[in-house]
């Protein structure tokens, strides 16, 4: 049996079955887990011969500076609603769960690569478990995520990470970044840059009156400062949000924005559209001012609030006090020509992407892009208050 470690010597009670290693090579994704809680959580709904269940938001309860929990939950709930569970305020059902992330280990032996263990229980409300993840489901069945882009969203890193082709080197970057080991960010004037990374954000800010938007031309760069080891920006009510995407690489670059692990594109109209990603040109960049609803509108990022016309913004509030701006980097190409060089073959996906327009009322263009592994992640938190 293998179980995770913390880096810092803290032994925790999670189990990752040996057939993992015996296909390192095959990450597992943080999708798959997710719809493997989902299909047993749907099972034991159904079995009580209900249709509801109350969804308690997923939580990293070992680490709080980790706020990805309120994505994963979005993505939980999307997956029971495909199984035909609705998610409800109150409920006979109550589902909880957390995540963790840390080194895999095996009889005592380190094994230098991360892993990120779900655990989850659906209780009745008179205490009853139903089912414990831990102590129910055979541990090859258990929900555990191996894929580095994955892994490095969950636990909001900041790191530049090696080309792809060097998977020892990017595990270890990996978890030093968990370990939020120094040296792994610079922060020069209001850009934040992953030490040795061709790519850099600024944080912008605008003031905001309640529900309306600012004009794209009010926002400007603002000030991040060190906090406990992470970068961090001061924001304070009234105020509005955009994340600016900054590629000087030499090649186009897709990145992921995300909030406390909530895609910039988890509020959109069109259910059927399946982007994740913006494009940013080589020697570019670009400005990200709110949530994609369509590709003529966004709603602004407000501090520390949703967009409050969404049916399932009730149920995604976070408890947490901090919150996660978190962007990805991976390299984009249209022909096999512009492949980079360190890129392997096989890790090409092949997607409809969006390249991010100037002003929020800017439509946004669609472009075909290759998309290869993640190669840098900038995570800046902020206090929600």
């Amino acid at each position: 049996m293998l179980s995770l470690t913390s880096r810092i010597g803290l032994t925790l009670g999670w189990l990752l079955i040996a057939p993992v290693l015996a296909h390192a090579e095959e990450a597992l994704t943080l999708d798959a887990a997710l719809t493997s809680i989902a299909k047993v959580v749907a099972e034991k709904v159904k079995q009580e011969n209900a249709t509801q269940i109350v969804i308690n938001p997923i939580t990293d309860t070992g680490d709080l500076t980790h706020t990805a929990g309120t994505g994963l939950t979005e993505k939980l709930i999307e997956k029971l609603k495909a199984e035909g569970i609705a998610p409800a305020l109150k409920a006979d059902l109550i589902f909880s769960g957390d995540y963790g992330l840390g080194e895999a280990e095996s009889g005592g032996q380190r094994l230098g690569f991360p892993v990120g263990r779900l655990a989850f229980k659906v209780k009745k409300r008179n205490g009853k478990t139903l089912v414990d993840s831990e102590n129910d489901i055979p541990a090859d069945r258990q929900p555990r995520v191996t894929d580095l882009g994955d892994l490095n969203k969950m636990g909001n890193t900041t790191v530049a990470l090696p080309p792809p082709s060097a998977t020892t080197e990017r595990n270890k970057a990996t978890l030093d970044a968990l370990d939020n080991k120094p040296g792994l960010f610079e922060i020069q004037g209001t850009r934040l840059r992953a030490t040795g990374a061709p790519y850099a954000i600024e944080l912008l800010v605008a003031p905001a009156t309640g529900q309306v938007a600012p004009r794209a031309g009010a926002f400007r760069p603002a000030k991040l400062e060190v906090r406990d080891g992470s970068p961090f920006l001061k924001v304070e009510p009234g105020q509005a949000l955009a994340v600016r995407i900054i590629n000087e690489a030499g090649h186009d670059v897709a990145s992921t924005v995300s909030i406390d692990g909530l895609s910039m594109f988890d509020f959109r109209e069109d259910k059927a559209d399946r982007n994740e990603h913006v494009i940013i040109k080589q020697g570019t960049a670009g400005d990200i001012l709110g949530w994609f609803r369509d590709a003529k509108v966004s709603s602004a990022f407000l501090v520390a609030d949703l967009p409050q016309d969404h049916t399932k913004s009730a149920l995604l509030k976070n408890p947490a006090k901090i919150g996660s701006i978190t962007i990805t980097f991976a390299a984009a190409w249209e022909k096999d020509n512009q492949r980079p060089a360190d890129e392997f073959v096989h890790n090409r996906k092949v997607g409809v992407e969006i390249i991010p327009g100037g002003t929020i009322e800017a439509p946004y263009e669609t472009v075909n892009r290759q998309i290869g592994e993640v190669r840098t992640v900038l995570t800046v938190r902020y206090d929600k208050l």
